[in-house]
């Protein structure tokens, strides 16, 4: 009885080592899909930057330092690149420069385009939550010239563009790699 029970505890311990490194191998795996221990994708929630006044986004990370955005909102579309100085990191922030170019179609106004260079910081949380925010000069033109269109202050034509963002990252690689491999 006792030796078929050392056995017993041997096969079960054998096992269970075999199961760990299978883990480590696909956790090693899934590091291919990541920049800094973060996903590449995310999608956000946005008030103000590329969706105009309120929308959505999808942000992928270019390289550790690069990003790149695309969204859509009411009254506006855009995109932009963000340029981090120092490398992002899982539950760190990070400062950024981002360059945002937004068309308007607003009902109120006639269609234009506004191009702003903005610096903020960016939280990366440890659970895939991000949020960030900044703040930038705006130059602002019509859709059929580049002159600077100054209908909303004719006494200066210096605007801020305030953008602030909260999202969640993921990864389609990572998705499709589980799914072949539960």
């Amino acid at each position: 009885m006792k030796k078929s029970m050392i056995i017993f505890l041997m096969m079960l311990g054998v096992h269970s080592f075999g199961q760990v490194e299978m883990d480590s191998a696909r956790v090693n795996d899934l590091k291919n899909f990541e920049f800094g221990g973060l996903y590449r994708s995310a999608v956000s929630a946005n008030f103000s930057g590329v969706t105009g006044l309120i929308g959505g986004t999808y942000d992928v990370l270019l390289s550790k330092n690069w990003a790149f955005e695309v969204g859509g909102g009411f009254p506006g579309m855009g995109v932009g690149f963000t340029c981090f100085p120092w490398s992002v990191e899982r539950g760190k922030e990070r400062f950024h420069i981002a360059h945002r170019s937004v068309f308007f179609f607003g009902p109120w106004e006639p269609n234009k385009y506004q191009h702003a260079l903005c610096f903020g910081i960016t939280f990366f949380g440890q659970k895939r939550w991000n949020w960030g925010i900044d703040l930038g000069p705006v130059y602002e033109h019509s859709t059929s010239s580049f002159e600077y269109l100054d209908n909303n202050n004719p006494n200066s034509p210096f605007n801020l563009m305030l953008n602030f963002k909260a999202g969640y990252r993921f990864s389609f690689k990572a998705m499709r790699y589980n799914k072949k491999n539960p």
